[in-house]
C-alpha cells in the first residue's frame, strides 16, 4: 500500500495527475487561497513555507521512492527520513513549499492555451542560489546551459539524475526543486536541437526526451512550476551501509563529482554551520545489476547535458 496524505492521492500516482485537480487561487476575506497552500495576505504574491510532518513525508516519499519502497506506507515523517538515510546515506535538511501566485497563474494559463490535460512530477537539481531564484521568478530557458537532447530547460523523473546536477555549496548542501511539469507533445531529442518541430498529429512539440524517457527538455518556462524546494546532505563521515550500497547500486544512482570524491576517500566532513546542509548532485553512476558483496567498478560520470 502506498503512502498518501489523508484523503489524498498515493505518491505512486503523482507522476501523472489531471491538471484540474489543482484549482486556481481564489480570494477570501482579503487573502489568497490555493489548494494545498497556506493563506496569503492580500498583496502578497510570493511566500515560502517550511513543511514537516505529513506533507513533507509525502513529498520525500515520492522523490525517494527507490529508498522508501514499501515503507511508503510509513505514516510518520521521522520514519520516512530514517528510511532515506539508511538506504542512501542522505540526511534531509529542509522541505519548503513554494507559493508563487504569478508563476502558478502563468503555468495554469499555459495548460489552457496548449490544452494539456495531464501534469507530472519531475525534479530539477541546481545550486541553492538558482533554486531560490527559480522559486521567485520561475524557470528561464535563456539560463540553460545543457543541450544534449535539445535547447531548453532540463528536469528528470528520476531524483538521482536530477541530484547528479545539483551543485553542492561549500558546506556540501545540495538543492533540488520538485516541479509540476506540463509535458505536452514530445519527441526524441538530439544535441543542440532548437526547433522541436511538429508531431504526427500536427501539434507543436513542446518537449524532447532521452530514449529512456526519464530526462525532459522543456521549450517553455511556463511548462514548469516549482512547488517545493528540498535540501539534503550526504553523510560522508561514515561508510555507506550495506543497505545503502545495495539500494543505490541496484537503482542506478548518481553522485555529484564532489560527493563521489568524498565517498571514495571516506573523508570525515567538518560539522556543518548552523542548519546542516542540503541534497545530492550530478555525476557518478552505480551499476544497475548488483548485489551485496559485489565487486564495484564505476564508469566515468555521464556527459553533461
Amino acid at each position: 500500500m502506498a503512502y498518501a496524505p489523508s484523503g489524498g492521492q498515493s505518491f505512486l500516482d503523482t507522476d501523472e495527475m489531471e491538471c484540474d485537480d489543482l484549482p486556481d487561487e481564489r480570494a477570501r476575506d482579503g487573502s489568497v487561497v490555493r489548494h494545498g497552500w497556506n493563506e496569503m495576505p492580500a498583496g502578497c504574491l510570493f511566500q515560502e513555507v517550511p513543511v514537516v510532518g505529513h506533507e513533507a513525508a509525502w513529498v520525500l516519499a515520492a522523490a525517494f521512492h527507490t529508498c522508501v519502497g514499501e515503507a511508503a506506507s510509513f505514516p510518520a515523517h521521522a520514519q520516512v527520513l530514517a528510511a532515506i538515510e539508511e538506504r542512501s546515506n542522505y540526511q534531509v535538511v529542509q522541505v519548503v513549499r513554494v507559493q508563487n501566485i504569478p508563476r502558478a497563474g502563468m503555468h495554469d494559463a499555459f495548460k489552457q492555451v496548449y490544452n494539456i490535460q495531464i501534469t507530472r512530477t519531475v525534479y530539477h537539481g541546481t545550486t541553492a542560489e538558482s533554486a531560490n531564484a527559480i522559486s521567485k521568478t520561475g524557470f528561464r530557458g535563456a539560463c540553460s546551459q545543457r543541450s544534449k537532447f535539445g535547447k531548453g530547460i532540463y528536469t528528470s523523473s528520476n531524483i538521482w539524475e536530477a541530484l547528479a546536477y545539483a551543485q553542492p555549496s561549500p558546506d556540501l548542501t545540495q538543492t533540488f526543486l520538485v516541479v509540476n511539469f506540463l509535458q505536452g507533445p514530445t519527441a526524441l531529442g538530439r544535441v543542440e536541437m532548437v526547433d522541436f518541430g511538429i508531431d504526427g498529429a500536427g501539434n507543436q512539440v513542446l518537449t524532447t526526451t532521452n530514449p529512456e524517457n526519464t530526462i525532459f527538455c522543456a521549450s517553455h518556462g511556463d511548462q514548469l512550476l516549482a512547488t517545493y524546494r528540498v535540501s539534503v546532505r550526504f553523510n560522508a563521515s561514515i561508510q555507506r551501509t550495506p543497505v545503502a550500497q545495495y539500494t543505490l547500486g541496484c537503482r542506478g544512482a548518481y553522485y555529484h563529482p564532489a560527493i563521489w570524491a568524498l565517498v571514495q576517500q571516506n573523508q570525515t566532513l567538518p560539522p556543518p554551520p548552523m542548519p546542516p546542509p542540503s541534497l545530492p548532485s550530478p555525476a557518478l553512476f552505480l551499476p544497475p545489476n548488483c548485489g551485496l558483496g559485489h565487486s564495484w567498478a564505476f564508469p566515468s560520470p555521464p556527459a553533461a547535458m
